[in-house]
């Protein structure tokens, strides 16, 4: 099924890459919404399963699940605003204007 987690090897392969500096200066991808900035490469893992929505065979339900992913944190994050600088919560949080239905 779709959103699933990463395999173990395929996590440790990702952390190798982590530990050994392979990521230090790579090219990456930023997935909309949540302004994540993701390598486009990594050592023994497929790229394709680097950018969640290729992973996903119906977009709209991606796009949903994303959305509602990006609710959840806004929501979540609001235990949190008064210890935070207001920079840090506009600049740290998903971009609620790319989940947007226009």
């Amino acid at each position: 099924s779709e959103g699933e987690r990463m395999s173990l090897r395929i996590t440790r392969n990702i952390l190798d890459a982590i530990h050994s500096g392979e990521l230090d200066n790579a090219e990456t991808d930023i997935i909309p919404g949540f302004n994540l900035h993701v390598p486009k490469q990594v050592s023994n893992v497929p790229s394709k399963i680097l950018i969640p929505s290729n992973t996903w065979m119906n977009i709209a339900d991606y796009n949903k699940d994303a959305k509602d992913l990006a609710v959840k944190f806004v929501e979540n994050f609001k235990k949190y605003e008064d210890g935070t600088p207001k920079e840090v919560i506009k600049n740290g949080g998903p971009d609620m204007s790319h989940f947007l239905e226009g």
